[in-house]
């Protein structure tokens, strides 16, 4: 009796399993895609439904967060040497929250937030290197925020995030002036963080698309 309430247990947790084996043919256990291409795009355009009022306010966080950090080196280090960088940012979060707004978003959301990350990553990744790697921590925010708060895909979060990391990692590898030490340390710190951030991401996909298919099973049997 206790073996089977654990196996119901398991059933309601990993939906996906039966006889501990993900059922053939229905989800790829690594890009978390479903093998009906007509699901994969009803899920796709749920996501982009159901997630548009979480990505509205991660495009608003994102954008207090640029300016937060723009007063504290207005205060500390004045004036603010990287304005034109936070400008940048703060114009990218806005046009994409902007574009929540339209029927592209709903088509192209993963896209356009790839899109988001690749720059504005790309625009923490210059601050990080010309500030003698002290701001290194902002690319694991970055990761941070976009395998956790934008309800990207795994597969788009982890392709974007490693190609920040491994752009930074490759220029301070071959920087004259970055002691081993430092790299070491940043390597250890940034990859770590991505490996649990795609472990976050793959959890967050794989429960809602176990939603999203319970749903599609209860509407079908009514």
């Amino acid at each position: 009796m206790m073996f089977n309430k654990l196996k119901e247990y398991m059933e309601r947790i990993f939906p996906f399993m039966k006889n501990n084996k993900i059922e053939e043919g229905l989800i790829n256990p690594i890009t978390l895609c479903f093998s009906d291409r007509k699901l994969n795009i009803d899920f796709s355009e749920e996501l982009a439904k159901s997630s548009v009022k979480v990505v509205r306010l991660s495009m608003l966080l994102g954008i207090a967060t640029y300016i937060i950090f723009g007063l504290k080196y207005e205060i500390l280090e004045s004036p603010d040497k990287y304005l034109f960088y936070r400008i940048i940012g703060i114009i990218e979060f806005s046009t994409v929250f902007v574009l929540t707004y339209f029927s592209l978003y709903k088509k192209y959301s993963q896209f356009i937030i790839s899109g988001l990350i690749l720059f504005g990553g790309f625009n923490v990744l210059m601050i990080s290197l010309d500030n003698g790697n002290n701001l290194y921590v902002g690319l694991i925010l970055t990761s941070i925020y976009a395998h956790s708060l934008l309800r990207f895909r795994f597969v788009f979060a982890s392709l974007t995030t490693w190609i920040l990391v491994s752009t930074y990692l490759t220029i301070i590898s071959i920087s004259p002036d970055i002691p081993e030490f430092i790299l070491i340390n940043n390597t250890f710190f940034l990859v770590t963080a991505n490996l649990l951030g795609m472990v976050a991401s793959y959890s967050i996909e794989y429960y809602m698309r176990a939603n999203f298919w319970k749903s599609r099973q209860l509407h079908e049997k009514r």
